[in-house]
């Protein structure tokens, strides 16, 4: 399924959000407040922590006809509930470490061009995923990627980009005991599995910029699971290849499955990450939310592009 574009129109007022506490948001602030009222646009800029997002976005609704979200996607998460409620179109502003909502749309990492959507680009539909009842832009994940991410040290972060996370899952890896999980999806038999890590991805990126399926879409109407099923460190290798590639061999260690909903339970609670956020845990219910959000993509955007 291809992305559903929306007639034409001209944006005039806007909302920005900026998170101040994200990667690039402190330092980029007044920039891009500057930048955006420079593409003609009437813009109300509130200093909000991004908990308050949604509640921003639902009282100013009437005021304006787009929100502008600057931070990473924790940061585009929590404009979700505001966003869905009002049906304001989002033009996202990538501010942050993993970006892969704009990733998955092709969306330019550098903020600047992205803010230049409103003029070039077109408003389009895109599907979302659920867990619990909370939605998401790109994915969800239980396991091995929360310790990374609670551990991966923030100077190496800067210095060697995604791959100080390569680094900190192979020294975590060593400590890290796998779990067993049960993934249940309508018309299929459940699945047993010992993982290390369980990801439901809405589109292909997840991590900084690792895929979990080199052919998946944010508009193809279903949700693309991944588990790794890793025994030995030489397995984890090629897990980490084919995660940096989206080619998952049918024997290696890692799983591919996809559906419109999936229900994952495990012999002890786990926590999931959602968008970057720890706000949930299993027994957990994942589900496709086809066409929900309009959102800013670049001209010509129909199907992601690598």
């Amino acid at each position: 399924m291809s992305l559903q574009v929306l007639p034409p129109m001209t944006y005039k007022k806007a909302l920005l959000l900026i998170n101040s506490k994200s990667r690039q948001g402190e330092k980029l602030g007044p920039e891009i407040l500057k930048a955006s009222r420079s593409l003609g646009l009437e813009v109300i800029h509130l200093p909000t922590d991004p908990c308050d997002f949604a509640k921003r976005i639902e009282e100013y609704q009437d005021r304006v006809d787009l929100v502008m979200v600057a931070g990473g996607d924790g940061s585009q998460n929590a404009s979700l509930p505001g966003l869905l409620k009002t049906k304001l179109p989002l033009l996202t502003i990538p501010l942050g470490t993993s970006n892969n909502l704009a990733r998955n749309l092709a969306i330019s990492l550098d903020p600047f061009e992205a803010m230049k959507l409103v003029q070039t680009g077109s408003v389009k539909t895109i599907d979302l995923g659920s867990v619990n009842d909370q939605p998401f832009f790109a994915v969800a994940g239980m396991g091995i990627s929360i310790h990374v991410n609670q551990t991966v040290p923030s100077k190496l972060k800067r210095k060697i980009g995604k791959l100080a996370y390569v680094a900190t899952a192979i020294k975590v890896f060593a400590k890290y005991r796998p779990f067993h999980a049960v993934i249940e999806r309508s018309g299929e038999k459940p699945s047993v599995v010992r993982t290390l890590q369980i990801s439901v991805c809405n589109g292909r990126h997840f991590g900084s910029g690792l895929m979990v399926d080199g052919k998946a879409t944010v508009s193809d109407g279903v949700l693309h699971l991944f588990s790794v099923e890793v025994k030995k460190w030489h397995n984890l290798l090629s897990a980490i290849y084919a995660v940096h590639t989206g080619k998952h061999g049918k024997t290696g260690p890692t799983l591919i499955l996809e559906g419109k909903d999936f229900t994952i339970t495990t012999r002890t609670k786990h926590r999931i990450d959602v968008d970057g956020e720890i706000s949930t845990q299993t027994p957990a219910h994942f589900k496709v939310l086809p066409q929900s959000l309009k959102i800013f993509v670049p001209p010509q955007t129909d199907q992601v592009v690598p």
